[in-house]
C-alpha cells in the first residue's frame, strides 16, 4: 500500500503539535500488516504527498481509502455489514471512542 505516515505524534495531538505534523510524513508502500502496527501504535497516516507537505494541492496517491465513522453505525454492525467484510481491510477505534459514542475508522486497500 502506498501512502504517508508520520511517527511523531501518539493518539491524539495536541493544537501545536497538528500545526507542526504536516511536514512530518513520509512517503511509504507498506503493507496492510505493517499499517496495522503503525496505527496500533497510534501513529497517523494519510495519502502520499509531494513536496514535503501535507496538504490538498500536494496530493500525490494513495493505497487506501480511510472512512471516518463517527455516528450512525456500530463497530459491530460495522463488521458485521456484507461490504465490510467483502472488502475492509481493517478496522480500529480512534482515541475519541467510548462505548456510548463510538467512533472508528474503516480502512479499504
Amino acid at each position: 500500500m502506498r501512502l504517508a505516515i508520520s511517527t511523531e505524534c501518539k493518539n491524539k495531538p495536541s493544537e501545536e503539535q497538528l500545526r507542526n505534523v504536516h511536514t512530518t510524513f513520509r512517503n511509504v508502500d507498506i503493507t496492510a500488516q505493517d499499517l496495522i502496527e503503525h496505527v496500533s501504535a497510534g501513529y497517523m497516516f494519510c495519502a502520499e504527498h509531494k513536496n514535503g507537505k501535507r496538504s490538498s494541492a500536494n496530493f500525490y496517491a494513495s493505497g487506501v481509502l480511510a472512512v471516518d465513522v463517527d455516528v450512525g453505525l456500530s463497530v459491530q454492525d460495522a463488521l458485521e455489514h456484507p461490504y465490510v467484510q467483502a472488502k475492509g481491510t481493517f478496522l480500529y477505534t480512534t482515541v475519541s471512542h467510548t462505548p456510548e459514542s463510538q467512533r472508528f475508522r474503516l480502512v479499504f486497500q
